[in-house]
């Protein structure tokens, strides 16, 4: 058997030790920390609004929707799914509330449509009850929000009208129709929304295809809007024309002044507002 140089044999135990120190060090290399990916912000009325803006300043174009690129965009269902998240028990000032509630209503109304998309007439949707039966696709409860699924007929008319009292967001909730009052370019913002709805309400009465004056007939020609939620424009005890007379055109105030002026309902179409149907 070969025996080891007498240096290499003196030294010999302390080789091992170095080899296995060395082994040791490399096999016992730190692994590099890796981070546990942060968790998604909880959506606040601020990202909401922001979410929802953006949305309708790509897809709304003077009230008409482009629901065929909507439906692709995938940021409309992840504001659904943080909408869905969000607790309204947080909102503490009036106007954050209807601000929110109107986004809501007009999120879910899209929403709607693009389940049934593509749709050209709300005639063409049919909702089905737990029992198969047809029912108003308004009374659906499916609209999520903070854990809970509301129907629109609730939100318009349990919260927004009933709760908060807010008369005025008739003409900011869009019922994706060509009568309903327009939807607006930009999201509904608590801090800037009396301006809005005003802006809204001028648009509304200025729109000849659901309000005008026929000066020959004498006769103020109104949205069925009027006429179905008279009672809204009504609850301080005036009359409807009372609470519109500032909109209506000088010669109408003074026929109006006089009760010498007539009011009368237009048709309401309900031809999906979807940007190929607009001129139509």
């Amino acid at each position: 058997m070969r025996t080891l140089p007498s240096p290499l044999r003196l030294h010999y135990p302390l080789l091992l030790v170095l080899v296995s120190w060395v082994s040791v060090g490399v096999g016992c290399k730190t692994a590099p920390k890796v981070e546990a990916p942060k968790a998604p912000a909880a959506p606040t009325l601020e990202s909401l609004t922001q979410d929802w803006d953006v949305l309708l300043k790509q897809h709304v174009k003077e009230g008409w929707v482009d629901y065929e690129n909507l439906k692709k965009d995938q940021r409309f269902p992840d504001l659904l799914a943080n909408q869905a998240k969000f607790d309204p028990a947080t909102l503490t000032e009036r106007n954050q509330k209807i601000a929110f509630w109107i986004n809501v209503y007009n999120i879910c109304t899209i929403q709607l449509i693009l389940k049934h998309y593509p749709v050209g007439h709300w005639d063409d949707i049919v909702e089905l009850d737990a029992e198969g039966n047809p029912m108003k696709p308004w009374a659906v409860e499916f609209c999520q929000v903070g854990g809970q699924k509301l129907a629109l007929d609730y939100v318009e008319g349990g919260i927004l009208l009933g709760e908060l009292d807010k008369s005025e967001v008739h003409f900011a909730v869009n019922c994706a129709a060509k009568s309903c009052p327009v939807l607006r370019g930009e999201a509904y913002a608590w801090d800037r929304l009396d301006a809005q709805l005003a802006e809204q309400y001028v648009i509304f009465m200025n729109d000849r295809v659901k309000n005008y004056f026929d000066p020959k007939k004498r006769t103020m020609y109104l949205s069925m809007i009027y006429q179905w939620y008279q009672p809204d424009f009504e609850k301080n005890g005036g009359k409807l024309l009372g609470y519109l007379h500032d909109a209506l055109p000088e010669e109408a105030q003074k026929l109006a002044k006089k009760k010498k002026l007539k009011v009368d309902y237009l048709e309401y179409f309900w031809v999906i507002n979807d940007v190929k149907n607009a001129g139509k």
